[in-house]
């Protein structure tokens, strides 16, 4: 099992937005596992991280494909772009 963990650093006040356009993004992709979002409790303040659960790389591979093909994607990329701030991180875990 693998888990993709995304951090995006979030303008103020935008948190809200970004959760629903993450939530949006994730429905419909059969590749993924389980799907958590995470909102900045204390801190640090402004960020929201995606975590997604694939079986294996291929898996990942499946839904990068699918996200990447996905006709919707233009869109929201450019309302999510209106509300982050450049940086954040994407890593790769291996489940042990």
């Amino acid at each position: 099992m693998i888990v993709n963990r995304r951090t995006f650093l979030v303008k103020k006040g935008c948190s809200g937005k970004v959760v629903e356009l993450l939530r949006t993004v994730s429905e419909g992709f059969n590749e993924l596992k389980a799907v958590r979002i995470y909102e900045w409790y204390i801190s640090p303040s402004d960020q929201v991280t995606w975590e997604a659960e694939f079986e294996n790389l291929e898996e990942y591979a499946k839904f990068s494909a699918a996200w990447t093909g996905d006709p919707k994607r233009a869109a929201i990329l450019e309302k999510f772009v209106g509300l982050t701030e450049s940086g954040g991180t994407s890593e790769i875990w291996r489940l042990v």
